[in-house]
């Protein structure tokens, strides 16, 4: 089965034989930001925070010496210091 995300790459690569660019790193922290305040909002704090875990290694897949700042993130249990170490990484990674 073929992920949602996926198809549209993979439908252009297949009518004209290009390959569409890698997201940029703000990008996907701005898209990581935006479903884990969905996420949150959905299903509540507690729930919200956990079950988001699983998806940071797909967001974050390929950033070298990433590994400190995913530790962090999950030893995070507030949303607030959460949505803060998104901020940090944004200011990072723009300047």
């Amino acid at each position: 089965m073929v992920i949602r995300g996926y198809l549209q790459p993979i439908k252009k690569y297949l009518l004209n034989n290009e390959l569409l660019p890698d997201v940029d790193i703000v990008e996907r922290i701005k898209t990581c930001k935006l479903h884990y305040i969905q996420s949150v909002e959905w299903k509540g704090e507690r729930r919200g925070v956990f079950e988001m875990r699983k998806h940071y290694s797909g967001y974050f897949k390929g950033i070298p010496d990433f590994k400190k700042h995913k530790m962090k993130i999950l030893s995070l249990e507030k949303p607030e210091e959460i949505l803060k170490l998104f901020d940090d990484l944004l200011e990072a990674t723009e300047v």
